[in-house]
């Protein structure tokens, strides 16, 4: 952990960013974190690692290039289904190590989304026009367009950084978790359910077709009679964040 630590505060720009992260109304802390090791100390190695990795991929693109991306209303998103994936953990009495892959999947579910908005803008700003044209989700758009969708990218690049299994195949799989063979909860299903229900609850804009909640995916697991529990939680969890930021 002190290595961890140490690593981050050498960097400036990310130590900054990490705090101010730690600090704000997502995260719902008491306590004000005023140094890496203390973020560390209080939110575990494996949830500091996640937020640096977000920071570092968020902070590498290029506003400018690309006005038609949204890049503050997409973190937002990740952060949102990250604390209500984890949310979903906490109300199906999920072990600790669980809660932390469920919010690190939740966290880094869209990474692909600014791979290939990265990579490829002209391309990606068609994908988006289609969606905003009616013609389909993100999902169809990006395999129309590209041939794979941002949670393939995402997943493939992830598992490169050798990221924990559960992990990749929440990330994966978080549009699609009827593929997904096994029944019962999982980062995916939390993911899955986060993803959709933060969709529901903070509508970002009308011109965006969403990707369905799998409600057949949800009673192959057995725990579908628990969607109006998770969504009564994830809105607590949305109007805390909201009163921690005084809107």
């Amino acid at each position: 952990m002190r290595e961890v630590s140490a690593l981050i505060a050498q960097d400036v720009g990310m130590a900054a960013g990490v705090l101010k992260l730690v600090n704000s109304a997502f995260f719902g802390l008491r306590v004000h974190v005023s140094s890496p090791a203390h973020a560390v100390n209080l939110l575990g190695l494996d949830v500091v690692k996640a937020l640096v990795l977000g920071v570092g991929l968020f902070g590498r693109f290029d506003k400018d290039a690309f006005r038609d991306f949204d890049l503050e209303k997409l973190w937002s998103h990740c952060l949102g289904t990250a604390r209500m994936a984890r949310e979903i953990a906490v109300q199906e009495g999920a072990e600790n190590d669980v809660r932390e892959s469920c919010y690190i999947a939740g966290l880094l579910h869209d990474v692909g989304k600014l791979v290939m908005a990265t990579n490829f803008p002209e391309l990606y700003l068609e994908v988006i026009r289609a969606c905003q044209a009616g013609q389909g989700t993100i999902l169809d758009m990006e395999q129309h367009f590209f041939g794979a969708s941002h949670a393939e990218v995402g997943a493939y690049l992830l598992g490169l950084w050798g990221v924990e299994d559960e992990v990749v195949r929440a990330v994966y799989r978080h549009h699609e978790p009827g593929r997904d063979r096994r029944a019962g909860f999982s980062p995916l299903l939390a993911v899955h359910t986060a993803n959709r229900l933060e969709h529901e609850l903070v509508v970002i804009s009308h011109d965006y077709a969403i990707n369905p909640l799998d409600e057949l995916y949800l009673a192959a697991s057995g725990l579908a009679s628990r969607l109006p529990v998770w969504r009564t939680a994830c809105q607590a969890v949305l109007d805390q964040g909201r009163d921690d930021d005084g809107t």
